[in-house]
This record gives C-alpha cells, sequence and structure tokens, in this order.
C-alpha cells in the first residue's frame, strides 16, 4: 500500500512512530528516506541509520537545502545514495 493512500499518517502519527514513517516512505518509494529531527532517521530498503548528533540549531529555515546540497555533493563523488545519505546527515549535524 502507499502511504498517500493510508490517511492515518498523519503529521502526529509521522511524530509518534518515525522509524517506521521514514521505513514506509522507503519502501513505497524505492528511495531513500531522510526524516530530520531529534535523531535523523535514514531508512532504504531493510536498512534504518539514526543520526544522533546535532541539535536545535538544525531546526531552523534553510538547514535542510543545506543538508540536501551536502548529500547532493557527497553523490556527486559517486557514493550511493544509502551511504551518502547517512554521510551527509552525518556532517550537517556535526556542523550545526
Amino acid at each position: 500500500a502507499r502511504i498517500e493512500d493510508d490517511p492515518t499518517w498523519t503529521a502526529a502519527r509521522v511524530q509518534d512512530d518515525r522509524v517506521e514513517a521514514a521505513r514506509r516512505l522507503a519502501r513505497a518509494t524505492g528511495a531513500v528516506a531522510l526524516l530530520k529531527g531529534e535523531g535523523t532517521i535514514v531508512a532504504h530498503e531493510d536498512r534504518v541509520a539514526i543520526v544522533t548528533l546535532g541539535g536545535s540549531s538544525l531546526a531552523t529555515a534553510g538547514t535542510g537545502d543545506v543538508l540536501a546540497g551536502i548529500i547532493g555533493a557527497v553523490l556527486a563523488r559517486g557514493v550511493d545514495p544509502w551511504t551518502a545519505a547517512r554521510a551527509g546527515a552525518t556532517l550537517h549535524a556535526a556542523a550545526g
């Protein structure tokens, strides 16, 4: 089932079960899913990683753009998407 077909996945439910939300999104899209927040979650296929670095300073406008740029730069170096997302999230959090 597609996530968009399940009306029970509200913003509150995502926050209540962030790991499962990221897993379902990754499975539904076949992509690497990254869910920013306290404990950034990266999911792909049956794998999940949680980046515990960072802090509230990353909860400001534009930090997601910076994160996307970091991941894009890592991808441009030929790194696979799963590794690029985890490395980008870790670098982003460490810089924050």
